[in-house]
């Protein structure tokens, strides 16, 4: 971790392998990280300690993205192993696993943490954070890689292998 003014070293925080996806927590404390060892890791960004305070282990491919969700109390992820789950960090485990038939490549929160954008395959589908079950999907001709929903929820944006990015009106998921 850098101070971004100065560009000065603050902490380091070494993993056994490649390490795939970092994300801070909203209230920028804490640090996750996923990668190539299957493991996701929660570090105390005010502890000079490079410890994890959380380990989880459930995934059984490369975890490719971590997102916190619900005031950093729970986790998000999705692997190569084409799920993804949800860890609850008071237990340490998945409380929630969703399984796809293609790899999912991206996740995201929304801003309002209402939905969680899904780049799985030939499509992004949309998440509720409550009960993670599907409210959205649209369809594409090609792979999707990366997928984004604007904060007031009004479009989002995704983009894949055929070198082109999409826009879509997210209340009646229509090409804009």
């Amino acid at each position: 971790v850098w101070n971004a003014s100065t560009g000065e070293e603050l902490q380091t925080f070494n993993h056994p392998h490649i390490v795939k996806t970092v994300s801070f927590s909203p209230e920028g404390t804490e640090l996750a990280t996923g990668g190539v060892d299957k493991v996701i890791r929660v570090f105390d960004l005010n502890k000079t300690d490079a410890t994890p305070v959380c380990t989880i282990e459930s995934h059984t491919g490369t975890v490719k993205r971590v997102c916190f969700l619900k005031h950093s109390q729970l986790v998000l992820s999705c692997s190569d192993d084409s799920t993804i789950r949800v860890h609850d960090r008071r237990c340490d485990m998945a409380v929630t696993k969703r399984e796809f038939t293609a790899m999912v490549e991206d996740i995201e929160v929304s801003v309002d943490e209402k939905h969680v954008t899904v780049a799985e395959g030939k499509h992004v589908s949309f998440f509720d954070t409550e009960r993670f079950e599907k409210v959205k999907e649209v369809t594409f001709t090609t792979r999707i890689h990366s997928a984004s929903l604007e904060p007031d929820n009004t479009y989002f944006v995704c983009g894949g292998e055929d070198f082109k990015i999409y826009k879509y009106d997210f209340a009646n998921c229509t090409e804009l």
